[in-house]
């Protein structure tokens, strides 16, 4: 019995602290004289009509007066109510603003009514009213348009990562072609390393000609020495197996055969 009630005990400490851990420290609010804060709510109201029934040139004006004047929230908010713009339409009306002093800071929530949808405007001002430290423009949407931008926003980022994914898989479907190129690359070195074949190198390859030679016998005229080389060489050419080319050929006296020629045209 002693050890359940200690185990309770446990349970519950550790539930007081994680309770008193997640536990936001509440801001109280600072009390504000009537008037002042009357004052300050048509103040606001003033500064905020003042900016949205600005058409684009003048809104444009503003916004490059805050860059040159290096004003940062100013700027940014302006810059953002710009680009939300077309999603608000026509300005119509101030619904209800509400004026807080917290932490020596004037805080100011503003609601509005355009054509086409709400805006909440949020603003902080230092207490000697010297400059804003926040300040935001936020249309109003409903949970149709939320749901509708959020399942826009998960097919353009799928559709994003399956083009990531494509594009990948493309590359690595080129790597085949590097490895070829690098085959090809090393055959090429390969031959650049191969000695230059010498000339006999070459007489080995290269299969010579053979002519058969005549003798220039004593006695053997000079016209009968050509004719009969003449005719050895276009035996040659011919390349003749089968028949016997000196078949119709004369004898002469010397012993050596001669073959008719005729002249080519």
């Amino acid at each position: 019995m002693k050890k359940i009630n200690k185990i309770f005990l446990l349970c519950t400490l550790l539930l007081s602290f994680f309770l008193l851990s997640c536990a936001k420290e509440e801001v109280h609010a600072e009390f504000m004289d009537p008037m002042e804060i009357e004052s300050l709510e048509g103040s606001i109201e003033q500064f905020f009509t003042g900016i949205v029934s600005q058409d684009e040139e003048s809104l444009e004006n503003s916004i490059e007066e805050a860059y040159a004047f290096k004003e940062e929230v100013l700027y940014n908010a302006l810059t953002n109510f710009k680009n939300n713009r077309k999603e608000l339409g026509e300005f119509q009306e101030v619904k209800n603003s509400i004026v807080t002093k917290e932490e020596g800071e004037y805080k100011f929530h503003l609601v509005a009514q355009f054509e086409k949808r709400a805006l909440d405007f949020d603003a902080s001002l230092k207490a000697d009213s010297s400059e804003f430290t926040s300040m935001s423009f936020v249309p109003e949407y409903s949970m149709e348009e939320k749901m509708a931008s959020a399942g826009q926003n998960l097919l353009v980022g799928m559709g994003m990562v399956f083009a990531v994914l494509i594009f990948i898989a493309w590359i690595i479907s080129l790597f085949k072609y590097i490895h070829i190129w690098e085959e090809k690359h090393k055959e090429k070195k390969a031959k650049r390393k191969m000695p230059a074949p010498t000339a006999k190198a070459v007489e080995k390859q290269v299969p010579k000609r053979v002519v058969p030679l005549i003798e220039k016998e004593e006695g053997i005229p000079e016209d009968v020495l050509s004719i009969v080389m003449m005719a050895a060489i276009e035996a040659y050419e011919a390349e003749q197996v089968v028949e016997n080319p000196f078949k119709d050929a004369k004898e002469l006296n010397n012993g050596l055969v001669v073959r008719s020629i005729r002249r080519r045209r």
